[in-house]
């Protein structure tokens, strides 16, 4: 919340457009109620958040937490929680594969087999922290 305090000010003193928009959201949040999900607005922060990013880029604002993720992201509800003190707030937001052909698999593919039949060429990342489900 601090971080997202940090950029809203600096968002007013640089005179950003949508500063205002993002003062609101801080407000909003400033009001939850603590460990209550709410569903966001559907209004996108990303503009405001580039611009954010850059000063960020530009050493002007030191933040400390995932922020800029949280607003440009498609985050679909968040919460403030006292979990990790009354300064977090959580968010939940989409994650989609990349727009090309994915295989999932749960062991290595063989290569040869899969270019033959295919067509195209295989890239292959070695996920290690993959869990198991079913038999």
């Amino acid at each position: 919340m601090t971080d997202l305090e940090t950029l809203g000010d600096k968002a007013k003193s640089y005179c950003l457009k949508e500063a205002d928009s993002l003062s609101s959201l801080i407000t909003m949040i400033k009001n939850a109620e603590m460990n209550i999900s709410i569903p966001c607005l559907l209004y996108n922060y990303s503009g405001i958040a580039d611009d954010l990013l850059e000063l960020v880029s530009c050493g002007k604002v030191k933040i400390e937490s995932k922020v800029i993720d949280f607003l440009t992201r498609e985050t679909e509800a968040f919460q403030k929680s006292d979990y990790h003190g009354s300064n977090t707030i959580f968010f939940v937001s989409k994650r989609e594969l990349p727009k090309i052909k994915t295989i999932i698999a749960s062991a290595t593919l063989n290569q040869t087999v899969y270019e033959k039949f295919i067509g195209e060429d295989l890239s292959i990342w070695n996920h290690q922290r993959n869990l198991r489900r079913g038999k």
